[in-house]
């Protein structure tokens, strides 16, 4: 970490070396050794479509339930179309996930190789896993997420226990189980190693190092993969070029 407020180099760091470094391994030493491969990166655009009807009702339900200021009221207004809304709005997640769809199935699975999706929140990984349901064999596919008590009904089909979880994982790296596709939003994203998943679709926005955390899931050596692939719906390339510096 390289921030103003948070710095690993003024708190850890050498103090003989100029930039603080007690040692550097480069990715592209790491890729010479053979310990990572290369990651390539896709840009997919995907208009944002506003249910504006469906914000507008929102908004009257926030402040009905709450009986808001009028002070409030303004405030709110102004955040009414935040990422949250606009990401999960059932156009764009439709567009997404068909675009998701047909590209796994003509990129990513006849090479043998796996994905996983990193969606916004936690019901945006159960609004994902209901449209690709639609799509492919609902056993391509699961969720992965903590869930917690008040969570609704539906949720709750993903709460299992460690070695369930284990289990599960353990299938998604067997190339010949059913299981091809991983839908999270915070979990997964670090100190997971599955080599045979070789792309991540990326429709969450992620900075820094967890960013360069999460991409480097694909980037694992496995038979005939050549590369690690983001295809990215957010326009995030301008972050992976600072992470990767």
């Amino acid at each position: 970490i390289n921030k103003r407020d948070r710095n690993t180099f003024w708190a850890f760091g050498s103090e003989t070396d100029e930039k603080g470094y007690l040692s550097k391994y480069s990715f592209k030493e790491s890729i010479d050794d053979g310990a990572t491969l290369r990651l390539h990166f896709e840009a997919v655009p995907v208009r944002l479509k506003i249910d504006r009807e469906a914000i507008s009702e929102a908004y009257q339900n926030l402040i009905d339930e709450h009986g808001l200021s009028d002070d409030e009221r303004q405030k709110l207004a102004k955040r009414a179309a935040k990422t949250s809304v606009l990401l999960k709005s059932k156009d764009r997640v439709n567009a997404v996930c068909d675009h998701i769809a047909e590209h796994f199935q003509t990129k990513v699975a006849p090479n043998g190789f796996k994905a996983q999706i990193v969606t916004y929140d936690r019901e945006a990984c159960i609004l994902y896993k209901r449209r690709l349901d639609k799509i492919l064999d609902p056993e391509a596919s699961t969720v992965v997420m903590s869930t917690q008590g008040g969570d609704p009904d539906e949720w709750n089909q993903f709460h299992r226990p460690r070695d369930e979880e284990e289990a599960l994982l353990d299938r998604f790296r067997d190339p010949d189980d059913p299981l091809k596709i991983v839908i999270v939003t915070a979990r997964l994203l670090t100190g997971f190693d599955a080599p045979i998943l070789q792309t991540m679709y990326l429709d969450r926005p992620i900075k820094d190092h967890n960013l360069l955390q999460a991409i480097c899931r694909t980037n694992r050596p496995y038979p005939d993969k050549t590369h690690g692939l983001i295809v990215d719906y957010l326009g995030i390339f301008d972050d992976v070029a600072t992470a990767l510096e």
